[in-house]
This record gives C-alpha cells, structure tokens and sequence, in this order.
C-alpha cells in the first residue's frame, strides 16, 4: 500500500480504545478493572455454554471437529479472562473491603490457564509418564484428580479441568460485580 493510500485512510478511521488517555486514580482503575474482567467472564462463559451445546454438531466430520475445537477454545479463554480477572480483583482488594475468591479455586485457574497457554509444552506430560516441570508438576501437586483440557459436567456445576467450579464462580463473581457497581456509583454517582 503506498504513502498516500495510507494517510489517507488514516484521516477517515474511527479508533477505539480501552484505555484512557489520562490516568484516573489507582481505586477508580481497580474499580473499573475489576469490573470489566468480572463482564469478560461472564460473557466467555455465555460464548463457551452456547459452544458446548453444539459441540460435535455438524453434517461432516471436519465441522464435527470445527464444533469441538470452538468449545475448547472458549474453554481456554475463560481461562484467560479469569486468570486476568484474578489480577484485577486482586488489585481491587488492596484499596476495598471486598469478598475474594478461594485461593485454591486462585490457584487452580493461575495454573491451569499457563497450562492452556503452553499447551505445546505440558499436553504430553499428562498424556505420558513424561517428566512434568513448571505449572504442570505444580499442577498435580496441589491437584491431583485434576484433568487439564477438560470440563466435568455435574448436576450443579461444571469443573474446568476438574477443579474450578464454574457456576460457583460466578455467583461470587455476581456478588463482587454488585459491591463494585455500588462503588462505582458512590464515587461517580452514576
């Protein structure tokens, strides 16, 4: 693409953007963090609910496995909004009185998110007697029965990996989201 074509696209685009030009203060960043990976959550959830319901639809093989592959990897990015929520509530918590999460539901989803993520690196350590190292010798340590890349269906809830209860979760995630909407609006009035 030349010079000219380029600025001149320039000149015409719409930019959005998450971050705020100005720095807004280190509560109302927390607060606006903690809510923000409190909705990413709860909308991956909707996405991976509504991917597992269709798991292993299709008319040929290839879209059977296409079906497959969506859920999973609607399963690793709850992972990830989750791993990132952590962080943001953890921020959170040092500036307000708030519930936390468990630490070992913490835990279980720090690590099996890093498992996700290197998936090249730990898959065959769980599918062999291969040496685990990192996250994954972590992993079973604190977790025995836990089964990375996989989601347990129980009457009550579903278990990424064995061991994160999702709908537990996310009630607790819905608790939070109300006391950081009220201080949102405290400080704001909006």
């Amino acid at each position: 693409m030349d010079n000219n074509r380029l600025r001149s696209q320039k000149a015409v685009q719409l930019t959005r953007s998450t971050v705020n030009k100005d720095p807004m203060g280190p509560e109302k960043q927390a607060i606006n963090d903690g809510l923000h990976w409190i909705w990413s959550w709860q909308l991956q959830l909707r996405r991976l609910q509504a991917s597992t319901f269709t798991q292993i639809s299709g008319d040929t093989e290839v879209e059977k496995l296409r079906s497959y592959s969506a859920a999973s990897y609607d399963e690793h990015m709850l992972l990830v909004a989750g791993r990132n929520l952590i962080k943001a509530l953890e921020e959170v918590e040092k500036h307000f009185s708030m519930p936390s999460l468990n630490h070992g539901i913490k835990q279980a989803i720090r690590l099996l998110r890093n498992l996700y993520e290197h998936w090249d690196e730990h898959r065959v350590t769980f599918q062999t007697d291969a040496q685990k190292k990192r996250s994954a010798k972590e992993f079973e340590k604190l977790f025995p029965d836990g089964i990375p890349w996989s989601i347990s269906y129980a009457k009550s809830d579903w278990l990424i990996g064995g061991v994160v209860p999702i709908n537990e979760v996310t009630r607790q995630l819905d608790t939070m989201e109300e006391k950081l909407l009220k201080l949102r609006k405290d400080r704001t009035g909006k």
